[in-house]
């Protein structure tokens, strides 16, 4: 058994000293050294019993690199578990002390938890069209590009709503060890390990060449030559280097471009009004060929696709409130008809107005 680092040991020494009673658990985090830092396993952070323990906190000089013993308390340590705080400091966790048997069972089932947690991460990568999703009763609409991610113990889905017209890439990690992941080598493999284990953006967005990157890597790894498959490995890992494994990328809708983001301010503004592809064009300062094909390229679907998506969403709304007629409803979003905009209605929830609003369905949009 390896010899403690002296100044493990002196921290274990004064908790048994001095805090017997105030102290529960003395933790490093692996893999918390920075490259040529070679004391990221003497300690990092303390789990405190009692208001007393937390008059342990000191900070030292090692080789010239400041070092925290800091306290995180058993009620931040369950924060971790549904990723309210920094996961890597329970997952990566290693029990230096522990004053009870209890304590290190209760560090350890958490440890447990939160692998189950972050077991499995699903993302859904937007390349055509729209789609909605519900998680935990929050929705989110994603477009063409957007970057989704969810955990399998979150309660996820479609909101039971009808599939939108939509094409879309789905893969999912499988984070329950770090050993050989991806088929890295073990630096890059636990540098990407780590780097998925904590990543918490719900969406990202892409831009239309990384979406032709990514499709290119899942066309490649469905060849039965060896090397496309190659090929389409390496693609795949550049993709998520590049959007899922940084910081340094636009959140979701924001990479419109200005005339484009422009017309949908316009759209948002208008939406009542007869809103063609002329007059849009026109205020954003482009041809209506080339609008239409730049508006498509950008959110995966047509201008008109999108209009009437947005009046749909905008009527649902709207029949929450019953003095309000379905033909008020009708007109005022420029629908040529009651019946024309029954029928757009039940196409694209699979109800009519009239049972979205006496059925109640509306809550489950």
């Amino acid at each position: 058994m390896e010899k403690p680092h002296p100044l493990t040991q002196w921290a274990i020494n004064k908790i048994k000293a001095e805090y017997k009673d105030d102290i529960a658990l003395l933790i490093a985090v692996t893999g918390h050294a920075t490259d040529g830092d070679s004391h990221g396993e003497v300690f990092d952070y303390f789990i405190p019993e009692t208001e007393r323990g937390y008059q342990l906190s000191r900070t030292f000089l090692l080789d010239g690199i400041g070092h925290d013993l800091y306290p995180r308390s058993w009620e931040r340590m369950e924060k971790s578990i549904t990723l309210d705080e920094m996961t890597i400091v329970l997952a990566n966790g290693n029990i230096l002390y522990a004053n009870h048997e209890e304590s290190a069972d209760r560090f350890l089932a958490m440890q447990k938890q939160l692998t189950e947690n972050l077991n499995n991460p699903e993302f859904v990568v937007i390349m055509n069209g729209r789609q909605q999703y519900v998680v935990d009763d929050k929705h989110y609409m994603l477009y063409r590009g957007d970057i989704f991610m969810t955990y399998p113990y979150e309660n996820h889905g479609n909101g039971n709503r009808p599939q939108e017209v939509c094409e879309f890439i789905w893969f999912q990690f499988d984070l329950s060890s770090a050993k050989d992941f991806l088929g890295l080598s073990p630096r890059y493999g636990q540098y990407l390990f780590q780097q998925l284990l904590n990543y918490r953006h719900r969406t990202k967005k892409a831009c239309s060449k990384e979406l032709s990157l990514l499709l290119q890597a899942f066309q490649c790894l469905s060849s039965s030559r060896i090397q496309e498959q190659i090929v389409g490995y390496s693609c795949f890992l550049q993709f998520v280097m590049n959007n899922i494994c940084t910081d340094d990328i636009p959140m979701t809708r924001e990479l419109y471009s200005p005339d484009i983001q422009e017309a949908l301010t316009y759209i948002h503004a208008h939406l009542t009004e007869d809103l063609s592809i002329e007059r849009i064009s026109q205020f954003c300062g482009l041809s209506p060929s080339r609008f239409k094909a730049k508006f498509k390229e950008e959110l995966g679907i047509t201008p008109h696709a999108y209009i009437i998506s947005l009046k749909i969403d905008t009527s649902k709304v709207l029949l929450k409130n019953p003095d309000v007629s379905v033909t008020d409803i009708a007109f005022r979003l420029n629908f040529a008809s009651s019946n024309y905009f029954a029928s757009v209605f039940k196409k694209h929830t699979g109800y009519t107005p009239t049972d979205f609003r006496q059925q109640r369905f509306s809550h489950i949009y």
